[in-house]
């Protein structure tokens, strides 16, 4: 009883800390500046001021994006997303079962947590860089929602060319808004982050397409 006791106090005191431990990274990356369209009376566009120079970072509210666009994301970078604390042990397991069978460095467990917290404090990598990458999932998971950690993600994820989240890639790409893309070219944005620069549906096609293609069958798309 006394050693339960204790385990509950632990329990408490970590997630205390996570919660509540200084995390000024968090706090720049939530206050980030966003393109701002300029519009006239008739609602037409006048420019568009970006908030660093070659940077195009757009918002789109996670409410307006469909279903098949929030469904393409997690089951590509991780499908376990709503049921894990910010770590996958399954995908761990996982990956560390392929990269042995290879003899290589062939797949990683990265869930959307630890992505979203290596976007925010990137890290120079190895071991070292990994423990910290969790650490900061775990801290996000205590402080934000799981649709605000997806929203963020979506909304910060590299497309490549300077283009940062869902929103800029659709304009870029699909010459729509991030609400009106369809399965098909949600799949395709899904997948691209993997690889921005291989992936350019401009310049690449067949390459994205072949790269999509097994999560177009997982999610139903033919």
């Amino acid at each position: 009883m006394l050693g339960f006791s204790l385990l509950i106090l632990f329990m408490a005191g970590l997630y205390g800390w996570l919660r509540w431990s200084p995390y000024a990274q968090l706090d720049t990356f939530l206050e980030r500046p966003h393109s701002l369209d300029l519009l006239d009376r008739n609602g037409r566009l006048l420019r568009t001021i970006h908030p660093d120079e070659g940077v195009y970072r757009r918002w789109v509210d996670f409410e307006l994006l469909p279903r098949h666009v929030v469904r393409a994301v997690v089951e590509a970078e991780d499908s376990r997303f709503f049921f894990h604390p910010g770590f996958d042990v399954l995908a761990v397991l996982r990956a560390a079962w392929q990269n042995r069978q290879a003899g290589r460095v062939i797949s990683g467990a990265s869930t959307i947590s630890m992505q979203l917290s290596r976007i925010i404090s990137p890290h120079a990598g190895g071991m070292k860089g990994k423990l910290l990458e969790l650490w900061n999932a775990l801290r996000l998971e205590t402080r934000l929602t799981k649709q605000e950690i997806l929203e963020q993600y979506i909304n910060a994820v590299p497309y490549g060319g300077g283009r940062q989240g869902i929103e800029s890639a659709a304009r870029a790409y699909f010459g729509c808004e991030a609400k009106e893309l369809n399965p098909r070219q949600a799949v395709l944005l899904a997948v691209m982050p993997r690889r921005p620069t291989d992936l350019n549906p401009h310049r690449q096609p067949e390459r994205l397409i072949k790269t999509a293609l097994p999560l177009a069958k997982r999610v139903g798309i033919n």
